[in-house]
């Protein structure tokens, strides 16, 4: 009895798949409304006087909590020298939701400012009004 033996030789094939995941920061998250505030939205100055006004805009999601990170522009809807200027125009909101800005005006005369902050297709903003305020006693 002859015993023959036979090498198969088998090759095997092993796939190994590696998954690599980033953690990738929202660029805009998701801002559902914005709400604005203003130290003071009258304001009572002799011509000429500067004044200078901390404006805080809240982005919230659509749950009411405060969104960080959302990226916020702000602005003077119909801007003219004497209604003032805000500066920073755009920013991003902190760990709370929110972003202050300076808003600054020289008096020159009576009138109604309409600060704007904006998010995406979302906008909130606030009624300021300036009034002069008339010295009699030195006729400014």
């Amino acid at each position: 009895m002859l015993i023959r033996h036979i090498v198969i030789p088998m090759v095997f094939f092993v796939f190994i798949t590696i998954s690599c995941t980033e953690n990738h920061v929202q660029p805009n998250p998701t801002v559902a409304s914005l709400e604005l505030r203003i130290t003071n939205d009258i304001i009572q100055r002799f011509i000429g006087e500067e004044c200078e006004e901390t404006v805080t805009a809240i982005a919230r999601d659509s749950n009411g909590v405060p969104v960080p990170g959302a990226v916020i522009e702000f602005g003077i809807q119909n801007p003219a020298s004497w209604k003032g200027t805000i500066s920073p125009e755009g920013e991003i909101t902190d760990e709370n939701g929110e972003l202050e800005a300076l808003y600054t005006v020289v008096i020159e005369r009576s009138g109604e400012v309409v600060i704007e902050a904006r998010s995406g297709s979302v906008i909130a903003t606030l009624e300021v009004f300036l009034q002069v305020v008339i010295d009699l006693d030195n006729r400014r």
